[in-house]
């Protein structure tokens, strides 16, 4: 059984989610075919610009990486396409 305060950080979790998202529905981020995609995602897919971030040419991640490390008052992101890279580079470095 969970302890009272693990039940309140988590309630308190989603009412700071809830706060953030304002009135847009959740996204499931824990696996590709949880959250399918609106219409409204693929059009903005899409529509956004393209580049090649292998060369750091690629505005999308780029502001990704900034919001991130705003978000988190970091010097810099880095976006890795998967949570095991990211665990690999947490454990190389």
């Amino acid at each position: 059984v969970p302890s009272r305060e693990r039940r309140s950080g988590s309630r308190r979790s989603a009412s700071i989610a809830a706060m953030a998202l304002g009135d847009q529905e959740p996204v499931d981020l824990r696996s590709d075919t949880v959250t399918k995609p609106t219409q409204a995602m693929r059009q903005a897919m899409f529509d956004a610009p393209v580049g090649d971030d292998g060369w750091n040419g690629d505005m999308t991640v780029k502001e990704l990486e900034a919001f991130a490390a705003n978000l988190f008052d970091k010097e810099a992101g880095l976006f890795v396409p998967s949570g095991i890279m990211g665990n690999l580079i947490c454990v190389m470095c």
